[in-house]
């Protein structure tokens, strides 16, 4: 097969290249680790056969995220849940409204928070050799500890362009010079040490533990029982925590996904997507809920009558209103004194209440936040669900002109410019266990 031609898209002004492989009727969008180059990939047997047998039953959909091949060489890389807003452009470019995602390596996060975020968008998940946390803890002790960033930096700029991973990625072909040189060939062309050491900061923080019940769609998960980057551990708790999932632990060592004869897990992605139906759309879907509510509005309201407070109350709203928009979230309703709104991306809804909480003293008020990330489910134009329970809860334990968010969120939003200053332990009334919960401060403007 030649190469495919490659195509752009764009999001938030950045160019996506992307390429559409094959001409099934079910797309699969696929999902790149660590480093990709959509052409160099090509020059790879191995690759481009285990590309072209995926295509031979789907419609393969494949790209480049933004700093990385063929995409926008940015600077600095965005989060993970922008990353959501770039796949829904490619597919939208690509033409597909639903499809199934394949996420290997560290792009398994994004595939698990995109399919519990947008469902009906989403007909199977796929989790090929990847985790739902890169970096130790000690409830989660097979993964790796985190890596001195300086150290691993020197190493990169030392090793860039030779064999840096390549024993962790594919040691079953590691003493193959042929392999060594496309390796280093693909690393070089693919990404720069400095984006992916960004890539490896963010990664450390990242955390999907608490969104893998919340995922509703058909999955299956594999793993190779002796991957030398990625343990299989992290597989087995993945299909562990997402329910009614399928598990496959695949032979072999390597983590390459083009390597150890691809064809044994192409042939069970095969499987598992041309043997079942389509699932039933759902009603209850991931989401970041924000509450917001005015400080003291009962004295404010007393103090200022209820014609100048209902003034107040709607020029509240207006900026409220405009700022949700701003930052791509649904309003959901006026509170009375405060908001309820809900966003794709946790890190948008925290500086979403972070330019409310700036907008609104030149109205003589101030407010306070509550941000948490859960499944809710979608009651005609409201939201219910005991994640709008705890966002709420959240809000009652926030300070003055503060904005609070769960752990939850602290795990998911490494990179978006949002520091965190832990609060302590607390009990929320009506929900089980306690919480961690965390002031959230805006290390620079958005």
């Amino acid at each position: 097969m030649p190469i495919p031609t490659t195509y752009y898209t764009q999001n938030k002004n950045q160019n996506i290249a992307y390429q559409v492989i094959g001409n099934g009727s079910i797309d699969l969008v696929f999902h790149e680790g660590i480093v990709s180059h959509l052409e160099v990939g090509w020059e790879h047997a191995g690759y481009a056969t285990a590309l072209e047998q995926l295509a031979s039953f789907a419609r393969v959909i494949k790209y480049d995220r933004v700093g990385y091949g063929l995409s926008e060489r940015a600077t600095k890389l965005a989060p993970l849940e922008d990353r959501l807003s770039d796949i829904k452009a490619v597919m939208k470019a690509a033409g597909s409204e639903s499809a199934a995602m394949l996420g290997w390596s560290q792009g398994g996060p994004a595939s698990i928070m995109f399919a519990a975020t947008y469902p009906e968008m989403v007909t199977h998940l796929i989790l090929l050799s990847s985790n739902a946390r890169s970096s130790w803890a000690e409830d989660y002790p097979f993964a790796h500890k985190p890596y001195d960033p300086d150290r691993r930096l020197q190493d990169m700029f030392e090793a860039w362009g030779n064999q840096w991973l390549f024993n962790l990625i594919s040691p079953s072909v590691a003493d193959n010079p042929i392999e060594q040189d496309w390796w280093a060939k693909y690393l070089k062309y693919g990404a720069s040490p400095s984006i992916l050491n960004q890539f490896f900061a963010i990664s450390d923080h990242i955390d999907v533990r608490r969104l893998l019940p919340t995922v509703h769609v058909p999955t299956l998960v594999m793993h190779r029982k002796g991957d030398k980057s990625i343990s299989v551990d992290n597989g087995r708790y993945l299909a562990q925590h997402i329910s009614d999932s399928k598990y496959i632990e695949l032979s072999g060592i390597d983590h390459s996904w083009w390597t150890e004869n691809p064809t044994i897990w192409i042939s069970e992605v095969e499987h598992f997507l041309t043997g079942q139906m389509q699932p039933t759309p759902t009603k209850r879907v991931l989401s970041t809920i924000l509450f917001t509510d005015i400080v003291n509005s009962t004295a404010e309201a007393s103090m200022l009558g209820d014609t100048q407070w209902r003034q107040v109350l709607e020029a509240h709203n207006q900026l409220a209103h405009y700022e949700v928009r701003r930052f791509g979230g649904q309003w959901v309703k006026s509170t009375g004194d405060g908001i309820l709104a809900r966003f794709d991306g946790p890190a948008r809804a925290v500086h979403c209440a972070h330019a409310i909480r700036q907008s609104v003293p030149k109205l003589g008020i101030q407010i306070r936040a509550g941000v948490h990330i859960g499944e809710i489910e979608l009651i005609g134009d409201d939201i219910g669900g005991i994640a709008v329970h705890i966002a709420a809860r959240i809000l009652g334990e926030a300070g003055d002109n503060e904005v609070w968010a769960s752990r939850t969120i602290k795990d998911l939003v490494g990179g978006s410019g949002i520091d965190f200053t832990e609060t302590g332990e607390f009990e929320l009334k009506g929900v089980s266990d306690k919480w961690h919960l965390y002031k959230c401060d805006e290390i620079g403007a958005r």
